[in-house]
C-alpha cells in the first residue's frame, strides 16, 4: 500500500471519527458505544472534548484534500504548537474553575479533565495560584507562536492597537450607560416634582360630607339661566 493511500485512510477514518464524535456530542440520544465514548473522552478533556473533534475533522479534511503529487509536508513545529496549544486551553479551563481537588473535578468531565487537572496540578504544587498564572501565559505565548509560525515583535505588534479598541469600546459602553442612567433620573425627578393643582382650581369645590380643606370635583356653571317667572 502506498503512502498516499495510507494517508487517504488515516484521513478519512479521522473525519469518520470527528463527525461521530461531534454529532454524539449534540445529539440527545446515545447508544452503548457512543455513550461510553464520551464518557471516556469527557474524563480525559473535560469541557475540551468539544475541540477534540474539531480538530480531527479539520486534520482529516487536510488529509483527504490534499495534493496528490507529492506527499504533504507536515510542519513539526506547527503541529506541536496546535498540541501545546489544546493542553494549554485544557489546564485554564481547570484553572478558572479554582478547584479544591484538581482529579475530583476531572473525573466529573468538567474543567480540562484529567489531562488539564494533571497539568494543573503540577503546576499548582510547585508554583502556586500565581505561579500557575505566569508559566500558562508563557505556555500560551510559545504555542502561539508555534502555531502562526511568527516571530514574539510580530505577534505583540497587534496588542497596542487592540487594547486601544477594547479601551474605546468599554469607554463608550460606560457612557451610554451615564446617559441611560441621566436621563432615567431626569425623567424620574421631572415625575415626581409636577405640581398638583390647587385648592382653588375651577371645577375643584369641597363637595358634601367632606373635611376642611379636602377637594372633590363638582362641576360650576358659570352661566346658569335665571329662574324663569310666569307674567300674566
Amino acid at each position: 500500500m502506498s503512502l498516499d493511500r495510507k494517508l487517504d485512510l488515516v484521513g478519512i477514518a479521522m473525519l469518520f471519527v470527528g463527525l461521530l464524535t461531534l454529532l454524539s456530542l449534540i445529539s440527545a440520544s446515545h447508544n452503548a458505544a457512543t455513550d461510553s465514548w464520551l464518557s471516556f473522552l469527557g474524563q480525559a478533556f473535560g469541557w475540551g472534548v468539544y475541540l477534540f473533534p474539531v480538530g480531527l475533522i479539520f486534520v482529516g479534511l487536510w488529509l483527504v484534500l490534499r495534493s496528490f503529487e507529492r506527499v504533504p509536508h507536515i510542519d513539526i513545529e506547527r503541529l506541536i504548537g496546535v498540541v501545546l496549544l489544546f493542553i494549554n486551553i485544557l489546564a485554564w479551563m481547570h484553572f478558572f474553575m479554582f478547584p479544591d481537588d484538581a482529579y475530583a473535578l476531572a473525573a466529573d468531565s468538567s474543567g480540562g479533565g484529567y489531562t488539564g487537572g494533571f497539568i494543573f496540578n503540577v503546576l499548582y504544587t510547585s508554583l502556586g495560584w500565581a505561579g500557575v498564572a505566569i508559566a500558562l501565559t508563557a505556555w500560551l505565548i510559545i504555542a502561539l507562536l508555534l502555531v502562526l509560525d511568527v516571530s514574539a515583535a510580530e505577534l505583540f505588534r497587534w496588542i497596542p492597537s487592540s487594547f486601544v479598541r477594547i479601551q474605546d469600546g468599554i469607554q463608550d459602553w460606560l457612557d451610554e450607560r451615564r446617559n441611560h442612567r441621566t436621563i432615567t433620573a431626569a425623567k424620574s425627578k421631572s415625575s415626581f416634582n409636577q405640581p398638583s393643582p390647587p385648592d382653588n382650581w375651577p371645577g375643584m369645590q369641597p363637595g358634601p360630607g367632606s373635611a376642611a380643606g379636602s377637594a372633590s370635583f363638582s362641576p360650576q356653571y358659570t352661566n346658569q339661566p335665571r329662574p324663569w317667572h310666569y307674567r300674566g
